[in-house]
């Protein structure tokens, strides 16, 4: 692991702490940790750095893994961002093993519903144990004091990690934040001291406006202290490039049809059962066309994502089992497609669809959480959505856009028009600035 030498402190910096699960995530990404740190792409910690970046605003990325012995400086080569990686502290360690470590054996899981109960209750527990303990928090001081950061991020607030870092922050005076990513509310009994962090912290950054009047109606917040930020995105990307050219390059055949699902495989929270399920109805029903399903990402349900597909053997089904780290491979595959399709059950407000309008197609996605904003005006903001986990709304919408490919181009048109106008780097740079240094500056 490198050390690299510090840059100036003549500009605000933002600390942001990256899910206190990182070593989940990462296991499920299948990405060496040197790799991430140095090269990794596409989560939205890295288009808020590049926002905040736009409007001359520093930031530091900080992670914990048990990989790491001591703690360790890298820089992200594509957005110039610090990135530290702290040792795991040896209590989360043993947690983890004891709660997390050992899962009932599948047979046991599948025989006994009590079995699965008892698994579900200890891995919950595990992780809320471990969420208090994840983060080194003598080693967190030391780093925000040496890279002289003016404010902290903290991802989820519904963790309790974020308690024990406003805590912090405020013993250190140093404003702290909260973001949403999707976790869900949790019960009295699992954060008490919730309603002193949200007193004490310094706002919360949502993506989700439902989620927004939540936490004002429940913790009783001013609405001054919450601000309604979505993603920013870099167009000089993420942009439509000629279809036929894009097709010519992946071997696609002109005349396909081509509908693309990218983001993490997890055949529930992700909906890629019901995809699946919607998929083998839609290729039934036109049996004689050149139809296309493209599935790009990886994740903890690869394994039963390759078994349902093997079980199955639907046709025109390509997945790229991994996690694509070429940006460009990814906007290649959305330029070809005629349709992007994000069935999720459990998002805030997922990058990938502001790509994919990016990239001008017409987007199909759940109706849940942070999704409607994207998509403020559905058909007039280029989507279509539809209940979470209904496999026949899904059918029905990606037949209506397959069926009709003036509708495909004019929702694929409004979809790029609104992307452009809603989820630019200067723009979400300034809302970032305004609501987490402006007054510190």
């Amino acid at each position: 692991m490198s050390i690299s030498v510090k840059g100036s402190h003549s500009e605000p910096v933002v600390a942001i702490l990256i899910h206190d699960m990182f070593e989940d995530w990462l296991q499920s990404s299948q990405i060496p940790l040197d790799v991430f740190c140095t090269k990794a792409t596409g989560c939205w910690w890295f288009n808020y750095v590049q926002a905040l970046r736009s409007v001359g605003v520093g930031t530091v990325l900080i992670c914990t893994s048990s990989q790491a012995e001591t703690p360790s400086r890298f820089i992200h080569e594509p957005t110039g961002a610090i990135f530290w990686v702290l040792p795991s502290p040896k209590t989360c360690k043993i947690i983890r093993r004891l709660f997390l470590a050992q899962g009932m054996p599948k047979t046991a899981v599948t025989r006994n519903k009590f079995s699965l109960w008892i698994s579900r209750v200890r891995s919950a527990a595990g992780r809320h144990l471990a969420s208090y303990v994840s983060t080194p928090l003598s080693l967190l001081r030391s780093i925000l004091t040496e890279e002289h950061c003016s404010c902290v991020m903290v991802e989820e607030y519904e963790f309790p990690r974020f308690d024990l870092a406003v805590l912090l922050g405020w013993k250190m005076r140093v404003p702290v934040f909260g973001t949403f990513c999707g976790a869900r509310p949790q019960g009295l009994w699992r954060r008490p001291l919730r309603p002193l962090a949200l007193k004490l912290c310094a706002g919360l950054a949502i993506c989700a406006k439902c989620e927004a009047e939540r936490v004002i109606a429940q913790y009783r917040l001013p609405a001054e202290k919450v601000a309604l930020i979505y993603y920013p995105l870099d167009f000089s990307i993420w942009h439509p490039s000629n279809k036929e050219e894009a097709r010519d390059l992946l071997g696609i055949p002109p005349d396909a049809q081509v509908v693309v699902y990218h983001g993490a495989v997890l055949l529930w929270t992700k909906g890629l059962a019901v995809l699946i399920e919607a998929w083998e109805r839609i290729c039934q029903q036109r049996p004689d066309r050149d139809l296309r399903l493209v599935l790009i990402g990886t994740g903890l349900d690869a394994p039963q994502l390759s078994q349902m597909l093997a079980r199955k053997r639907l046709r025109g089904i390509h997945w790229l089992n991994e996690w694509v780290q070429d940006r460009g491979l990814i906007q290649r595959y959305l330029s070809a497609a005629d349709l992007y399709v994000f069935p999720s059950r459990s998002d805030a407000c997922p990058v990938s669809i502001i790509e994919a309008m990016a990239c001008g197609l017409p987007v199909v996605a759940s109706q849940i959480r942070g999704i409607p904003d994207l998509l403020p005006q559905g058909e007039e903001s280029g989507g279509l959505l539809v209940p979470p986990g209904d496999v026949d709304a899904l059918t029905g919408e990606i037949n209506r856009v397959l069926d009709d490919r003036g509708l495909a181009q004019e929702l694929g048109y409004r979809a790029l028009r609104h992307a452009k106008a809603s989820f630019s780097m200067a723009e979400i740079g300034k809302q970032l600035s305004a609501f987490l240094v402006a007054d510190r500056r």
